[in-house]
């Protein structure tokens, strides 16, 4: 009986010690995942400052396209592709057409010699680790981060000096001198695991605004959202910082980071 004791505690911390070591290998791929995911918003950011210093202004949110509506215009990431996707290959796309018209559904790119055209497909730098959504075979992948245009869900078609304005508008530019509430204060791009599109595509898949009658902002059931656990999003700042901001923080908080010249007071504590 005591031999059989002696085996049963040996199963028993064995068991517990297997249960152990899956436990912390889970921790670590959700903590991979995670700086992953700030990693990608981070090249992100230093491919928008880049766009920025090269036109004084930072794109907008769609290409120009006065016969097209902006949720089937191309988007920002088609318009500053050569900074934030890789300058080395080009994208072949039919600038004056719309997100779904036939030769942009499935883009394609090419390398240094413009040969052997191939789908692009699902580009990874735009897609969180953490997050299962992705395209359908034979469209554009999904981007998992998306341009903040401020409070309001008509915002992202109102001029750089209208109240309550963001970074992005689909048309509109704004510079590092128009953001009065300064670039650390201020979102640029921040990511979601909510209603996930194509990175090609103009409106709510890349340009999104915050709409203060649908809370809560962050969280599982937010208007922005992630797969991270302990529940944090990512966002990244004007000035190419990227935080992990608590599904806790206050709305009016991240209210006033949304917007570019609301001179609201806001601490560190996000």
């Amino acid at each position: 009986m005591l031999a059989v004791g002696r085996l049963t505690l040996l199963a028993l911390t064995v068991t517990l010690g297997v249960g152990m070591a899956l436990g912390l290998i889970a921790k670590a791929r959700y903590a991979q995942r995670c700086y992953d995911c700030a990693a990608n918003m981070r090249m992100l950011g230093i491919g928008l400052l880049t766009y920025h210093d090269t036109y004084g202004q930072f794109p907008p949110g769609t290409l120009s396209n006065d016969s097209l509506p902006p949720d089937r215009r191309l988007s920002w990431y088609v318009e500053s592709w050569a900074f934030v996707g890789d300058g080395q290959i080009g994208v072949r796309m039919d600038r004056k057409g719309g997100w779904d018209d036939e030769k942009n559904y499935e883009p394609k790119f090419m390398d240094h010699e413009m040969t052997s055209p191939e789908p692009l497909g699902h580009f990874q730098p735009w897609l969180c680790p953490a997050n299962p959504a992705r395209a359908e075979v034979g469209m554009a992948g999904f981007t998992h981060y998306v341009g903040v245009s401020g409070i309001g869900v008509e915002i992202g078609s109102a001029p750089k000096d209208y109240p309550l304005v963001g970074a992005f508008g689909y048309d509109r530019r704004i510079g590092l001198g128009d953001i009065v509430d300064g670039p650390s204060r201020t979102l640029l791009v921040v990511e979601t695991a909510t209603a996930n599109g194509p990175w090609t595509r103009g409106g709510p898949s890349t340009v999104r605004a915050l709409d203060p009658d649908r809370l809560p902002y962050l969280g599982p059931n937010g208007q922005f959202s992630s797969f991270h656990r302990p529940h944090v999003t990512h966002a990244l700042f004007a000035d190419g910082s990227v935080h992990a901001l608590k599904e806790s923080i206050d709305p009016r908080v991240f209210e006033a980071l949304a917007t570019i010249a609301g001179r609201e007071e806001v601490g560190d504590d996000y």
